[in-house]
């Protein structure tokens, strides 16, 4: 970690701000130029003054877990470090190509693939089998990959998952949910959005890496239903949707065969 400080830099000092990507509940995130090496980053900024410094500590070192995470599938992360009680994570910045002029994949990727979902449900055109079967392999080895390093994703999900120029996929946001996990214990943490929550994260209960594998499978439910398998009007109602696999369509566009 501290050769790819010198390289791309240590500080918010190193980087210029080329424009904000876009910001959530725990952050905000910018593409940078480092003026250590010219080369383009995304910089993630994690407020972590409100956590305990027990917690800060966790954070940190679950930052410096994910610079060893190295995968053609998942986005690079290269280094992280804390400056005015927030956590900033350095990362891969994707060209994504000229996809309907999508130039990365942290947001207008995102932005295209809700659009590419919404056109498709309008148009009641689906996924082609070939397609959802390619997403689903890409996806499938980046996690598998994750798992073999003990790493449990935690928030998987269509705007997590980002497409390139030849449409492969690469799993990101891993930094949020691994630090935010960090919060408290791993029993009962909730973490991840609802519509992909598996029935023991819906009832606060001890998870493992099966978590991962049950929101991979919401995910192609809803590339290939262009809708998510369980919903419900409120958090409650989607809860019990998901804890009693009420409202899961009895057909699906995915036909059965070998990968």
């Amino acid at each position: 970690m501290e050769e790819n400080k010198k390289l791309i830099g240590s500080s918010t000092t190193d980087f210029t701000i080329i424009k904000e990507l876009g910001r959530g509940s725990y952050g905000v995130v910018y593409k940078v130029f480092s003026n250590i090496n010219k080369k383009e980053y995304v910089l993630k900024k994690i407020n972590i003054k409100h956590m305990k410094q027990k917690h800060q500590t966790e954070a940190l070192k679950e930052a410096q877990i994910l610079r060893k995470v190295k995968n053609d599938n998942i986005i690079r992360y290269y280094t992280s470090f804390v400056e005015n009680y927030c956590l900033y994570i350095v990362m891969e910045y994707a060209d994504g190509g000229d996809l309907q002029q999508v130039s990365n994949f942290f947001i207008k990727q995102i932005q295209f693939f809700k659009k590419l979902l919404r056109d498709k449900r309008e148009k009641k055109k689906c996924f082609s089998e070939s397609q959802i079967w390619e997403f689903a392999q890409d996806l499938i080895k980046a996690v598998d990959y994750l798992h073999r390093n003990n790493i449990i994703h935690r928030d998987i999900k269509t705007l997590n998952i980002f497409l390139t120029k030849d449409n492969k996929i690469k799993l990101g946001d891993l930094g949020v949910s691994k630090i935010i996990s960090s919060q408290a214990a791993l029993q009962g943490t909730r973490v991840g959005t609802p519509l992909y929550l598996s029935p023991e994260l819906v009832k606060q209960q001890p998870y493992d890496l099966k978590v991962d594998i049950w929101a991979i499978g919401v995910v192609l439910y809803h590339i290939s239903a262009l809708e998510p398998p369980f919903q419900g009007e409120n958090l409650i109602a989607l809860g019990y949707s998901i804890f009693y696999k009420q409202n899961v369509r009895k057909k699906s566009n995915i036909k059965t065969k070998s990968m």
